[in-house]
């Protein structure tokens, strides 16, 4: 039996298609799918959108859609398809509710059923649009607050560490802001190591960097930066540096930085990490792994470390809920001299069910080129 609600049976099922009573709904509109609306600019397009005549936008298992109605010009009068021998897949793809491998036509859908949301005025949009954005405000207000009060603490654990750590690191810290033109004041969060990740007896500085961009849109109000450097203190000379924010499209935080030996060889590796914070219901911190090649470095691995899609029923599928950590294995990875990354994986739910116990397993991954 279907799981599509069926119109009242204007034909006998056992003769094929009603095929001769169809109106051909989906041959007068085509549909795309776009973005979810995150900030008022986004908002007002959809707005605009529906400003059109002859336009609707619709939500489906929360993805969001532009319908355009047009009539495709194959379309003949008696409602046949014109070219039904080399119609497009997308048309072959539609037929009876009970094939499982197919889309059901149509013809057996009731109007407007299996919508999240469906907007065919601007007016329309606009009832939902403004609470949504009043809460997007709320949620923007609660974090500039909370930024504002880890700001004078950072503060003050900037200029603790300026009298009581050796003042080679906290001046090496204090030049690496300078250098980067970051402000003392809009660090959120910094981690700045000094190691080899050249050859030879000198150590480099790195620093990964959180800081308040100024901007007040939430994708962009925090920024994470990779610096890194030969020598310390005032004697700072840029090697290599990567802006994760830009590189991620903004709505990122947290950053931190760890020197790994993954290979062996004496050369730290660089890890970068650092919170993914596009969704409210995902939570998800990603490392991106970075190696030396030649004269210069490249990302050899970025993926998530601790990922959390339990929550988020509407935006995520079913299998893609999972709930996991990895955690580097650094002592496999150099067996392999760094030629494979190992990581030991810990999942404690798959598909949004927690599994009884958290299960382990070992992942790897590609990570340098073999050397003859």
């Amino acid at each position: 039996m279907s799981d599509f609600p069926l119109l009242t049976p204007r034909f006998d099922p056992e003769k094929g298609p009603p095929c001769h009573d169809c109106t051909a709904k989906c041959c007068k509109y085509f549909a795309l799918e776009i973005d979810r609306p995150v900030d008022p600019r986004e908002h007002d397009y959809i707005r605009w959108y529906l400003l059109h005549e002859h336009v609707a936008v619709w939500v489906q298992d929360g993805a969001w859609f532009l319908e355009v109605r047009t009539r495709c010009r194959h379309l003949q009068p008696d409602n046949q398809c014109g070219i039904y021998e080399t119609r497009p897949q997308i048309c072959r793809d539609h037929g009876w509710p009970e094939a499982d491998d197919m889309h059901p036509c149509e013809y057996f859908s009731e109007e407007k059923s299996g919508y999240d949301l469906h907007f065919e005025t601007a007016e329309e949009f606009d009832l939902w649009s403004k609470p949504e954005l009043e809460k997007r405000e709320k949620r923007l207000a609660k974090r500039r607050a909370a930024a504002q009060r880890k700001k004078g603490v950072l503060v003050g654990a900037i200029l603790a560490a300026a009298l009581f750590l050796r003042p080679a690191h906290a001046d090496t810290a204090v030049e690496v802001f300078k250098k980067m033109g970051i402000k003392v004041g809009d660090v959120m969060n910094s981690s700045v190591l000094t190691g080899r990740i050249l050859p030879g007896d000198e150590k480099q500085t790195v620093a990964v960097v959180t800081y308040l961009t100024g901007k007040k849109d939430e994708a962009n109000a925090l920024g994470v930066r990779l610096e890194a450097y030969r020598g310390q203190g005032e004697n700072l000379t840029p090697i290599y540096s990567r802006d994760v924010a830009k590189e991620n499209g903004g709505y990122v935080g947290r950053g931190e930085i760890a020197l790994l030996d993954l290979d062996g060889d004496g050369i730290n590796e660089i890890g970068v990490y650092y919170d993914n914070l596009k969704s409210g219901l995902i939570s998800e911190r990603r490392l991106d792994i970075i190696v030396r090649e030649g004269d210069g470095f490249r990302v050899a691995w970025t993926g998530p470390v601790e990922y959390d899609a339990t929550r988020a029923v509407r935006d995520v599928p079913q299998e893609r809920r999972d709930r996991f950590l990895r955690k580097v294995d650094l002592a496999n990875t150099r067996r392999t001299k760094g030629v494979t990354l190992f990581f030991t994986k810990t999942v404690v739910a798959v598909a949004g069910e927690r599994l009884p116990q958290p299960r382990q397993v070992q992942e790897t991954f590609a990570l340098k080129r073999e050397t003859p």
